[in-house]
């Protein structure tokens, strides 16, 4: 997959993100804290959670997808997560080559306030870094399985 498919397949599912949660009526008032990508990994597809707890998985392969709400303990770990200086000293080991996310399974696409980027989670040296990197890998995986 090439990085232009790469994209517009992760614009793909931003936008039937949003189209999905004005039709459900979401509080317009949530915003997406972040979006975890996986490409080369199965399943391949997008997670995207806003700050209210509601999720949306899409799954790219099967072409479906499910919503759900994270459970508050899931929502605080994630906010311990995207605060700075922690997702900040994350973005600092992002892959310079975004390539590298659709041909590694460690690799990861993470889209927060401070921009989408590529991460292959093996890389990091720094343990908070590497957890978190952990911590969204597996939300990824949890949400991705789970149906409701």
């Amino acid at each position: 997959m090439r990085s232009a498919e790469l994209l517009a397949l992760f614009l793909a599912a931003e936008a039937l993100a949003f189209v999905q949660g004005c039709a459900a009526g979401q509080d317009k008032k949530s915003r997406e804290l972040v979006a975890v990508t996986r490409l080369a990994r199965t399943p391949a597809g997008s997670l995207s959670v806003s700050d209210d707890g509601r999720y949306e998985f899409v799954n790219f392969t099967t072409k479906r997808e499910h919503d759900g709400r994270l459970s508050s303990s899931e929502l605080e770990s994630l906010n311990r997560h995207l605060a700075s200086p922690r997702i900040d000293a994350v973005y600092e080991t992002r892959d310079p080559d975004p390539a590298r996310c659709e041909r590694e399974e460690a690799g990861l696409v993470l889209h927060s306030r401070l921009g989408a980027a590529c991460f292959v989670a093996t890389n990091p040296v720094d343990p908070a870094v590497r957890e978190s990197l952990e911590f969204f890998a597996t939300l990824f995986g949890t949400k991705a399985t789970e149906r409701r």
